[in-house]
């Protein structure tokens, strides 16, 4: 489809929406995690993969309920 953003005519690509590798980028709001800024750069870098995924896994995928014990 269309591109959202361009700048002289060549559109700006996202990586899975999220643009993982870009130093600037406008995102939907649902694609944005607000971290403590004192959080630990290299700590807050396991939210937007393994932590997100792991959550998303449990609630959406696996069936779990509230008290249900898991091992990852």
């Amino acid at each position: 489809g269309p591109q959202r953003l361009s700048q002289k005519g060549e559109p700006f690509r996202q990586f899975i929406g999220i643009s993982s590798y870009a130093e600037r980028m406008l995102l939907h709001e649902n694609s944005v995690v607000k971290i403590d800024p004192a959080l630990p750069l290299d700590r807050a870098a396991l939210v937007g993969c393994g932590v997100l995924t792991g959550v998303g896994a449990a609630l959406r995928t696996s069936g779990l309920e509230a008290g249900q014990t898991v091992a990852v």
